[in-house]
């Protein structure tokens, strides 16, 4: 995710992930060449050529689906949203004025090894995440992305961390926005946990 133009008339963000391309595309390749491979041969279909042309299949739609393009211009001077997400399954995007838009959250996702996050819209009636994907390493982006967003709507950008936690524990994402405030501020995970609950009492 990107700050793609920045100018006095809009704002745009866009997202185009390519590291799941970095793998299918490879292995769908592969497996294309795989298929080639055995037309040459005096048998050109059999049983072995089934898991290949499945694999091939597998790995191209999976290069397709998870490539999806993300674009939120935020058109300053009529104060609205305009976004709209592109890939294979179709497309999806909507309209937001300004003033419908909530709020702007951070978002974690985590594994044993390393922490993940994202960008969402919080709209009056929904969520509208800026990606798919959570990204590794990318807390500082997207901390300066989310900063640059709330100045633009002319909300409070210091209470990002805080604002986003509350919506997290509302969503019923308590351990996430425990991570989110241990990583943030550095805390142990006891002091993390104290310092959520002193939020949300």
């Amino acid at each position: 995710m990107k700050i793609k133009r920045s100018g006095p008339l809009e704002l745009v963000i866009e997202d185009f992930p390519l590291f799941p391309g970095l793998v299918t595309l490879p292995a769908a390749l592969f497996m294309l060449w795989k298929i080639q491979e055995r037309f040459h041969e005096p048998l050109a279909f059999d049983m072995d050529l089934i898991g290949p042309v499945i694999a091939f299949l597998g790995f191209f739609f999976a290069t397709a689906l998870f490539n999806e393009r993300s674009l939120f211009i935020f058109r300053i001077y009529e104060r609205r949203l305009i976004w709209k997400r592109v890939g294979l399954l179709g497309r999806k995007g909507g309209i937001i004025p300004f003033d419908k838009i909530r709020n702007v959250i951070a978002q974690t996702g985590f594994s044993d090894c390393s922490v993940t996050y994202s960008l969402a819209l919080v709209t009056e009636t929904e969520k509208v995440p800026f990606t798919r994907f959570y990204s590794a390493g990318a807390k500082e982006e997207c901390e300066r992305i989310a900063k640059v967003i709330l100045e633009l709507l002319g909300k409070d950008s210091s209470r990002l961390i805080e604002d986003s936690i509350l919506e997290m524990v509302a969503s019923g994402n308590k351990i996430p926005a425990i991570k989110l405030a241990q990583e943030h501020y550095k805390m142990k995970l006891d002091e993390a946990k104290k310092f959520v609950e002193g939020l949300t009492k």
